[in-house]
């Protein structure tokens, strides 16, 4: 046997020398591995990437090898190539197991275990006795067993070989891979058909080069006796070629009307796919029930491999109708969320550009994509993961997949590294957190993908497989899903690295680090809990610096701050409340939904909740709380944000020059809409060209609409670029024949009359933004009718309410010189028979301008015609000369609070701070 072995190197080319003192009658058990030794071995001496099998000779002849093989000439057979060397050594030992096999091989970047697997299922159904060599292990039959690699090593897979034919295994589906071909595995081995399904980059840590993994691939074929190639790929068009050049029998399949087999007619659906096939003999329609566009490329690989071995078109069509989809490759998931959730190996750029543009194909609102990229591979390959993400998909949540030795937070920030911040991609390192996070993220009608393990049950980190499976993390996460949360709780978990990345911090150190997901976000340590990012706010009446180390006490919290100490967790940072916006706009950023920012001086909080009323009508909308429109109050907006939220309608003010820009960048507005321009807060703008530039940074950012108040010449700037909203000749929204009747105003805008059921004549162009905006988006005009005919009430917001008797306007939430104005000419001209009596107080914030705009008010209701005025305040005593109505604040005025006639009308006006709501509260008796 041993003269055999020699003549078998001689002939294949690697022979050098030996000194074999005896030919073996039975060739010794082959070890590649010192550790395997046993007396009577032969040891095959192998030069790996790690390790020189040479430098183990005198070991593994102390363990009892009695025949070295290697490339030095102390071993007993010396060869030029060990691995070659051990690879005949096998098929000779084995007495050449794959020669009594019918072998199909498979190579290719992506789809060898879906196209290998539905050729093991084919010749199954064709009476074979199969067996099938892969990614998952091997299968003989229904019996499965599990293997190290996509291709075993040369010994290992001999001995599969000899388990398959003793089982009476006639056919052989198997994966080779470019490793498999470059180590030599299958050296030896004859295939009788070799089939490729696609090229793109991968394992370039491996390959030198994409032509050194070309060449690789391509040694399959130099040894196959027939060749079934894609040829819609360009490197399988070059193998096409190659082949058919050297005269090798070789079948071209594709879209091309040149190719042996042609494709066309393809349709997928979310159930199954179909497709033609067409030969030279026939045509013929192929359905199956694996969806995905790229499947119909795996399946017909296949159905080739069927056809060119002898079975007919005819007969395989029937058999595809019953094939079985292959676990962990678009493997669905069932739920009861109307949503599909789906498990893919798709694990390298082209793959998931083929699995997104597949699926995108499918019927579906939003596609919402979990990636990843394993350590210790390919680096180069990690950004365009990313990339190929998003080409494809609407939010992608990008995981940790298998990390093996490589610091975690190193491969997700090659990823990100070059990617914008403001695409929709969210950083959840722990699985089946972003798993979650997907699944959380999913309305009816969306599809999630979670990529990049597929049929893997583990995560390999640091030499060690931890237990993890998609499918069953899924099925928990489904199981455990509430549909309820807290206020500060985020729909989309994310891990710390997000902030280190938003602060542009490069991951530092090597090896493994455990995710920290946090799941909340607040400002306030009361209403604080675990798993939870703390913003320390520094405000007028509390640091929140002053709490960081209560917060850190549980490790599970995370704090950005201003003050400068190390801890773990802890994120220090100027401004906090500037990081806290960035945060937020980037997680506004992965919901599908028409963003729309409105500002003013006035009727901020009335045009938010028509806008609201009106988009409501026919979809969800988030929407502004109270007036919660500085960057807190934001914050607490877009926690609140659902999936299922069509429009978002943010109310933004601003105290401070700089917090309409900060606002807005957060909100990243496709909408802005400016109501007015009035001399509020002062004491900050200084005049109202300083409230003028706040407001209308509003409108220095790409909008698709901008509307402004056409009744201001200083917007003369933006007629070319926005649209008027007002009474003026040239505005574009113009409004007309504003009648005030007894059940509300009509008015007209466009080609209609419009019913509102307010009385205050402001409204009318309120409304008429609303309606303006709506149009504009498509909006059906009967729909926002209907609508606004619904009356909203608005706490003290210009609220006509009827007590004991008497008519009560109250809008004391708010108050500058342009709503005050308006507050009285409504109070004058309501019921004006009835006696008419005012508690009016100061306007806030309007710093050294406030005395002369208080003066300017007094004028106003001297001009009314009516004086029973009752002022409260520091200014508001030049409301009125009659020092026995002015009091110094509203609890001076309820100890002698006046007797008011009946009937009577009653306005209630002033900014909210001077607390006029207790006048209320006396009228309606409950103080």
């Amino acid at each position: 046997m041993t003269n055999k072995l020699l003549e078998l190197y001689k002939e294949h080319g690697i022979y050098i020398s030996d000194s074999v003192c005896c030919n073996f009658e039975h060739l010794p058990v082959l070890a590649v591995d010192t550790r395997k030794i046993s007396s009577l071995s032969a040891f095959v001496a192998i030069k790996g990437e790690n390790f020189d099998g040479h430098d183990h000779i005198a070991a593994a002849k102390r363990a009892g090898a009695v025949l070295i093989i290697g490339e030095s000439k102390e071993c007993n057979i010396q060869v030029t190539d060990s691995r070659k060397a051990a690879a005949l050594y096998a098929k000779l030992s084995y007495h050449d197991p794959g020669a009594k096999l019918t072998l199909f091989g498979f190579t290719g970047t992506n789809g060898k275990t879906t196209a290998s697997l539905m050729l093991f299922q084919l010749l199954r159904a064709a009476g074979y006795k199969t067996g099938w060599i892969g990614t998952m292990g091997y299968k003989i039959e229904d019996e499965s067993f599990s293997t190290a690699h996509t291709t075993p090593d040369i010994l290992e897979l001999n001995e599969i070989f000899t388990h398959m034919i003793r089982k009476g295994v006639t056919h052989v589906a198997m994966e080779v891979s470019s490793h498999a071909l470059s180590l030599d595995r299958v050296y030896g081995i004859d295939f009788d058909y070799a089939l490729f399904s696609n090229f793109s980059q991968d394992h370039l840590d491996f390959h030198k080069d994409m032509d050194d993994y070309f060449e690789a691939k391509y040694l399959l074929f130099k040894r196959a006796k027939t060749s079934i190639i894609n040829g819609d790929d360009a490197r399988g068009e070059e193998i096409c070629f190659r082949l058919k050049k050297a005269e090798r029998q070789v079948y071209c399949i594709g879209e091309e009307t040149h190719a042996d087999l042609v494709i066309s007619n393809m349709f997928s659906s979310l159930e199954a796919s179909s497709f033609d096939l067409i030969s030279k003999e026939a045509m013929v329609a192929i359905s199956s029930p694996l969806i995905g566009y790229f499947n119909i490329d795996n399946l017909a690989l296949a159905i080739a491999a069927m056809h060119f071995s002898g079975h007919s078109l005819t007969q395989i069509s029937e058999w595809s109708s019953a094939l079985i989809p292959v676990q962990g490759r678009l493997e669905p998931l069932e739920n009861d969320r109307e949503i599909g959730i789906y498990i893919d190996y798709a694990h390298t750029p082209e793959a998931l550009i083929s699995l997104l543009k597949s699926i995108g194909r499918l019927p579906h609102r939003r596609i919402i994509s979990v990636v990843g990229a394993g350590g210790n591979r390919d680096k180069l390959k990690r950004p365009l993961m990313l990339k190929a993400a998003l080409g494809g998909s609407d939010a992608v949540i990008i995981t940790d997949d298998n990390p093996r030795n490589e610091n975690p937070d190193r491969i997700i920030y090659d990823m990100v590294r070059d990617s914008s911040w403001i695409l929709p991609w969210w950083i959840t390192r722990d699985r089946k957190a972003a798993i979650e996070a997907a699944i959380r993220l999913a309305a009816e009608g969306d599809i999630v993908l979670i990529c990049g393990k597929g049929h893997e049950n583990y995560q390999e980190i640091e030499g060690v497989r931890h237990d993890f499976d998609d499918k069953l993390a899924a099925k928990e996460v489904l199981q455990e899903l509430s549909e309820s949360k807290h206020e500060d709780e985020l729909i989309l978990p994310f891990d710390e690295l997000l902030l280190k990345i938003m602060m542009e911090e490069e991951p530092t150190g090597e090896g493994y680090r455990a995710p920290k997901t946090l799941r909340n976000l607040s400002t306030d340590t009361r209403t604080l809990r675990p798993h939870s990012l703390f913003i320390a706010i520094k405000g007028e009446n509390f640091d929140g610096n002053d709490f960081v180390e209560d917060v850190l006490s549980d490790p599970s919290n995370s704090v950005i701050c201003s003050k400068e100490i190390e801890a773990a967790g802890l994120i220090q940072a100027p401004s906090p409340e500037t990081l806290m916006a960035l945060l937020m706009q980037k997680y506004l950023q992965m919901f599908e939904i028409y963003k729309i920012a409105i500002t003013g001086s006035t009727g901020k909080t009335s045009v938010k909740e028509l806008i609201a009323q009106v988009f409501s009508y026919k979809a969800d909308v988030l929407k502004t709380s109270k007036n919660e429109n500085n960057i807190i109050g934001l914050t607490k907006t877009i926690l609140r944000v659902c999936p299922t939220d069509k429009y978002a309608i943010f109310e933004i003010g601003s105290n401070h020059l700089g917090e309409i820009d900060l606002l807005a960048n957060t909100i990243t507005p496709d909408a802005g809409l400016i109501l007015n321009v009035g001399p509020s807060h002062l004491q900050y703008f200084k005049d109202e060209d300083g409230v003028f530039k706040e407001k209308t940074d509003l409108f220095q950012r790409a909008l698709q609409i901008r509307l402004y108040p056409a009744d201001d010449p200083r917007f003369e700037i933006y007629r070319d670029s926005a649209v008027g909203v007002g009474f003026a000749p040239h505005a574009d929204c113009r409004i007309q024949n504003v009648l005030r009747g007894d059940d509300g105003l009509s008015f007209d805008l466009g080609e209609r009359t419009w019913h509102i059921p307010y009385l205050a004549p402001h409204f009318a162009i309120n409304a008429s933004f609303a309606i303006c905006l709506a149009l504009r988006l498509g909006l059906d005009a009967d729909d926002i009718q209907a609508a606004l005919s619904q009356k909203i009430m608005m706490d003290m917001r210009m609220q006509i309410r009827e007590i004991d008797g008497r008519i009560v306007i109250i809008d004391c939430y708010n108050a500058n010189p342009v709503s005050m104005q308006a507050a009285i000419e409504f109070w004058r001209d309501y019921e004006p028979d009835l006696p008419h009596i005012a508690f009016a107080g100061d306007m806030l914030e309007l710093g050294e301008s406030a005395e002369l705009y208080h003066e300017m008010i007094g004028a106003i209701f001297a001009e009314s015609g009516h004086d029973e005025i009752y002022s409260i305040g520091k200014y508001a005593k030049s409301y009125q000369q009659d020092a026995a109505r002015h009091f110094e604040d509203v609890f001076a005025l309820l100890d002698r609070f006046p007797q008011l006639p009946k009937p009577a009308v009653i306005l209630l006006k002033a900014s909210n701070g001077m607390k006029l709501f207790k006048i209320l509260a006396h009228l309606l008796g409950e103080e």
